[in-house]
């Protein structure tokens, strides 16, 4: 009876071992089969993770180069509206250039009347009409010189704007560029 006992509990233990023998294959396919599951989101993760950030990347280039377009853009319409200031500042001169001839011809006129109706002879005026086109002409020549100034102005503020906004283009350009290069290192690091 106690080798039969023994035979019992010797069968028992063989029949544990080999439920245990088949509980670790399951738990060791089990877990094979999760690792490679997990492996395999990990990868799919990685993959969409990496076409987001693209296009994360290519949006932010694009925003960047049309900012930098923009700009460019707004500088040109500046150096445009400075030119047609300047051309209008020239214009006011040359009209306020008119404006005192005129007015000398008016005064030539009343001093010539006056000089007739005293009784006195009108060439006796040449003296005074002299000193008016002598200030007239002074005058005159201020004006056009304004109108040169204005002219040379709009120039200078027009070359800047267009500088400006060419330097923001590029600007904008390498900073595309730049970020375009760091996704690529970054996707070099992650192999």
């Amino acid at each position: 009876m106690a080798e039969a006992a023994i035979a019992l509990f010797a069968s028992l233990g063989t029949a544990a071992a080999s439920a245990g023998t088949a509980v670790a294959s399951a738990g060791t396919a089990l877990a094979t089969g999760i690792g490679s599951s997990v492996a395999g989101l990990a990868s799919a993760g990685s993959t969409a993770l990496s076409i987001l950030q693209g296009a994360a990347t290519a949006a932010s280039v694009a925003s960047t180069l049309v900012g930098g377009l923009g700009q460019a853009a707004e500088a040109e319409t500046n150096a445009k509206l400075a030119q047609l200031q300047g051309n209008a500042d020239v214009l006011a001169s040359k009209q306020k250039a008119l404006d005192i001839q005129r007015d000398l011809l008016v005064k030539t006129g009343a001093a010539r009347v006056a000089f007739a109706g005293s009784g006195l002879d009108i060439s006796s005026a040449s003296a005074i009409e002299g000193d008016l086109k002598d200030q007239a002409a002074f005058n005159t020549s201020i004006e056009e010189e304004n109108a040169q100034q204005a002219k040379l102005m709009a120039g200078i503020r027009a070359r800047q704007y267009r500088n400006s906004g060419g330097l923001d283009l590029i600007g904008a350009s390498l900073k595309a560029a730049g970020t375009g290069a760091n996704y690529g290192i970054d996707i070099a690091k992650r192999g």
